[in-house]
């Protein structure tokens, strides 16, 4: 982190104090997954499935010289993961939902091909935390759906982020930007609660619970990351010239 802000910094103080502002808005579809060892692990029981939501927000970007620039910017997104398996013999269906505002922190490079190149750390504010519940009708669970489990999940996450794309000249002041954008969280998603802190709780997430259970049904917790890939595309006001 501190070899990143003082690459930013060089490169400020390297170049004339003008260059390229731009700004614009985006959005996107991003493969979303909630990585967790105790789910792995759980075999038939519970099945992690490709889960797909949508990101969509505002960028600012910097670009000091002809290559050279940082990016910033806010956005919303939807972190989910999708599972499906069986307990008690009981097959079920469910998603969990983190909605969270997304800040980025860049070191971008552009190229005058028309590519562009951007790599730093995310930092990610949860909002709310839902989650559905669908299982076989024989009585033995109660469905719910988008139920309200914030408090299972951690309020910030720090993750790496990278993307890269194309960057086409609409006008001489407008750019339409497309790519692909990925990111790992390096933080605990899921709150931790001690054995008599989860079976004094009215309510626990399926997703909360799986991570605190291994697969023999032993009380055992495991931290989990959050992560995504996915498309972006968005357009770009530019103010200024190199």
């Amino acid at each position: 982190m501190r070899k990143l802000l003082l690459l930013f910094a060089l490169s400020f103080f390297a170049t004339e104090f003008f260059g390229q502002f731009k700004v614009g808005v985006n959005g996107g579809y991003l493969n979303t997954w909630l990585i967790n060892r105790n789910l792995s692990d759980a075999g038939d029981n519970v099945d992690p499935l490709a889960t797909f939501s949508p990101t969509y927000g505002a960028n600012f970007i910097y670009v000091f010289n002809e290559s050279v620039g940082i990016s910033t910017g806010v956005s919303l997104t939807t972190i989910a993961q999708q599972t499906d398996g069986v307990i008690l013999e009981e097959m079920y269906e469910a998603e969990t939902k983190l909605f969270q505002t997304n800040v980025p922190i860049a070191l971008r490079l552009e190229n005058e091909g028309g590519t562009y190149f951007e790599v730093g750390p995310l930092f990610s504010f949860l909002s709310k935390a839902e989650e559905s519940f669908d299982a076989a009708d024989n009585g033995l669970f109660t469905d719910y759906t988008d139920q309200d489990f914030t408090p299972d999940f951690t309020s910030f996450n720090l993750s790496a982020m990278a993307g890269f794309g194309v960057l086409v000249d609409l006008s001489d002041q407008l750019q339409m930007s497309a790519g692909l954008e990925l990111s790992y969280g390096f933080t605990d998603s899921t709150t931790e609660y001690t054995e008599a802190q989860a079976f004094d709780l009215d309510e626990q997430s399926l997703y909360n619970s799986i991570a605190h259970t291994t697969q023999q049904g032993d009380f055992a917790y495991e931290s989990s990351n959050q992560a995504y890939i996915g498309i972006k595309i968005g357009i770009l006001y530019v103010a200024g010239t190199n």
